[in-house]
């Protein structure tokens, strides 16, 4: 007599989620990317688009409508946008990955920096949000040396002050409130600039998981520095009675905001600077304009 056989077990579907537009590029353009990129977005940009706030999940009336905006605009990036763009765009997401990963991990270990939904990234412009207890602000990453680039970004703050009104985040899930969903308004904007460089130093210190180097590196200055030069450029203009649209009880708010920040901020260069006197910091300013031309770009283009 033949052995029985086992019952038949059918084995469940599971249905595959879709890969989002990130993976899609990534896996177009994989074979022109470095080993070491390839790993850093399988180990960081992955992680990250897994937090990224679902549209879904928020109770707004219009978002179909947002959705389909979203549509019509990645698909126009998917048709238009060239193979050097493409692989240009994948790269932009792991700096943005890698620093935002640098910054919350080891720069600022007692803030969030909280990923945006793909509306608020793509249609909004928000890369990531600094999110602290009780104040957050829009961070900005960028590689670019060229100082009309650099000089542009800080116009769009300037001209979103002149319209009596900061950043806006419309699909937000906070990290510090358990997971709270809202819409943010008067978002102070700050922008990062790190020279592609530095990200490639950075991103080969995190692969080798060199944590020691990575807290104490000359970046953390650089970051400390850019951001109290930008507040104090953004709190002056906002506070010129001589500018466009100049409204007092509008002013304060957005003055309020910046000053919210800039006490964060202000914390976490205290912390890196215990010990350092003037003229330690003036060195330090000027050895960073030597090793970073992004960072020497931005400084300059504040002045």
């Amino acid at each position: 007599m033949p052995p029985l056989r086992p019952p038949f077990k059918r084995q469940e579907y599971i249905p595959q989620k879709p890969k989002s537009f990130e993976e899609l590029v990534f896996d177009e353009v994989k074979n022109e990317l470095s080993p070491e990129e390839i790993r850093a977005f399988d180990l960081l940009v992955k992680k990250r688009l897994s937090q990224k706030p679902a549209m879904k999940d928020f109770d707004y009336k219009d978002i179909e409508e947002d959705e389909k905006r979203l549509a019509q605009k990645k698909k126009e990036a998917g048709q238009n946008n060239s193979r050097v763009e493409k692989i240009n765009y994948i790269r932009v997401k792991i700096f943005e990955a890698l620093l935002s990963e640098l910054m919350e991990l080891h720069w600022f270990p007692e803030v969030f920096i909280t990923e945006t939904s793909d509306f608020d990234d793509w249609i909004n412009g928000v890369d990531a949000v600094f999110e602290g207890q009780s104040r957050a602000a829009i961070v900005d990453f960028t590689s670019a040396k060229d100082k009309s680039v650099l000089r542009k970004k800080i116009n769009i703050i300037f001209e979103k002050i002149d319209r009596g009104g900061l950043g806006r985040v419309k699909y937000f899930q906070s990290q510090t409130e358990s997971g709270k969903r809202m819409h943010l308004d008067n978002l102070p904007a700050l922008i990062f600039g790190i020279d592609t460089k530095t990200l490639l130093e950075l991103a080969r210190l995190r692969l080798e998981n060199k944590k020691k180097e990575l807290e104490n590196h000359w970046a953390r200055h650089a970051i400390a520095e850019e951001f109290i030069a930008q507040i104090k450029v953004f709190k002056s203009y906002i506070n010129n009675p001589n500018r466009r649209n100049y409204n007092p009880a509008k002013a304060r708010e957005m003055s309020r905001a910046y000053e919210d920040i800039e006490e964060e901020i202000m914390k976490f260069k205290q912390k890196i600077s215990q010990g350092q006197d003037k003229e330690l910091g003036d060195k330090i300013r000027v050895k960073l304009r030597e090793k970073d031309l992004v960072y020497k770009g931005l400084m300059e283009s504040l002045a």
